[in-house]
């Protein structure tokens, strides 16, 4: 990358709008790591139990529209995205092998997205195939299944991760609409255009929220991890009691550290406490 390649990605970054999608005001510096780390870890359980849904849904389309076995193309698709739910629930669960294995969490994240984001185009390759050798009222249903996808984006997770399968599925929904002459109205159009754009805002705002949800727990969490040293501390320095007294409020035992307060010896101070803590004694 030259540098003014360089200077046009820093004042992208730097501009209001890549601020605002992607919350780079929101996150200190210090926690971009544990934060990207939290939410990633957070999408990849998440995926666990999607991928299995995803198999079974994809299996029960495919029992449905006879086409999945009969055409070769639509076959293939249909197999290729089995294939990629079965990489991604074993990515998921070998993630902690990943993790000491892969180079670097950025090399993890870009894998886990790119898995995501072939699952998104054997997804909307499928169903554009299918639409293709089905009928109008079939037609119909399967665009309202790309639609039930892309709402699945709308999950806890990075914006990065989200991103990687909403945009496959966004424009294999237009494609779709322009494979179906029937469909390939300005009323469906619009419809999937201002709809694709609410789960996309949805997914910015959710991504902003769980950020400043997790900055809050982090910052809590130190702080608390800073009192209870400060409190050990002071337990482990501390004498159990500065001193004692006797029936008659007379100071006895004084402790080392009551005569290094007081700036006497341990054995000049005794007396009636109150007179020796108004210094009268």
């Amino acid at each position: 990358m030259n540098k003014q390649q360089q200077s046009l990605v820093q004042i992208i970054k730097q501009s209001r709008l890549y601020n605002a999608v992607w919350a780079t005001d929101v996150v200190p510096e210090q926690l971009v790591a544990p934060i990207a780390i939290e939410g990633l870890e957070l999408r990849i359980r998440l995926t666990r139990v999607a991928s299995i849904a995803g198999l079974l849904v994809a299996g029960a389309i495919a029992i449905d529209f006879g086409a999945t076995t009969r055409r070769p193309a639509v076959l293939a698709a249909f197999l290729l995205l089995q294939l990629t739910y079965v990489a991604l629930f074993c990515f998921t669960v070998a993630w902690p092998l990943v993790r000491r294995r892969v180079a670097g969490f950025d090399c993890a994240r870009v894998l886990f997205n790119r898995l995501l984001f072939a699952l998104g185009v054997f997804w909307a390759a499928y169903l554009i195939l299918l639409m293709r050798a089905s009928g109008p009222a079939s037609q119909a249903l399967i665009l309202s299944i790309m639609c039930g996808l892309i709402s699945t984006t709308i999950a806890a997770g990075p914006l990065s991760s989200t991103l990687a399968f909403w945009t496959p599925l966004t424009a294999g929904a237009f494609i779709a609409l322009n494979v179906s002459h029937d469909l390939w109205r300005p009323v469906f159009v619009v419809s999937v255009a201002i709809y694709s754009a609410f789960v996309f805002f949805t997914m910015v705002a959710v991504n902003r929220r769980m950020l400043e949800r997790s900055v809050n727990a982090l910052e809590l969490k130190r702080t608390s991890e800073t009192i209870q040293m400060l409190l050990r501390d002071f337990e482990e320095n501390a004498s159990d009691w500065l001193w004692e007294t006797d029936a008659a409020l007379n100071l006895v035992h004084p402790s080392a550290r009551l005569a290094e307060v007081a700036h006497r010896p341990a054995g000049e101070i005794r007396g009636n406490l109150f007179d020796f803590m108004a210094g009268t004694d």
